[in-house]
């Protein structure tokens, strides 16, 4: 079903893929783009967990416009910790908005 306002619609499977990086952590990053007929949002790419965030940057096309969600894990000195060596491990989710000034050359 198409946004109301952009008259954009989401594929169920870039739903899909984002519940699967985000609950089921089957995935590193996800890249989005719009179909051909530009009325869908469609998944593009995937990364496996064992991606990084070069293979991510690696993956966003150099001449067209595109989404992205990246996971990051990383890990904070916390005293409250419960690992041994004072660190946290913490996972955060980025959205990238991947622009292209020749899109619109």
């Amino acid at each position: 079903m198409a946004n109301a306002v952009s008259g954009v619609a989401v594929s169920e499977e870039c739903v899909r893929a984002f519940q699967e990086l985000r609950a089921g952590r089957a995935h590193r990053f996800v890249v989005y783009k719009m179909d051909d007929a530009v009325q869908r949002v469609v998944v593009d790419k995937v990364g496996g967990r064992d991606a990084g965030f070069d293979d991510l940057a690696a993956a966003l096309p150099a001449d067209d416009c595109c989404y992205a969600v990246y996971d990051l894990d990383f890990t904070v000195g916390d005293a409250t910790a419960k690992g041994a060596d004072g660190e946290a491990p913490r996972s955060k989710i980025f959205f990238i908005s991947w622009y292209v000034l020749l899109c619109y050359a």
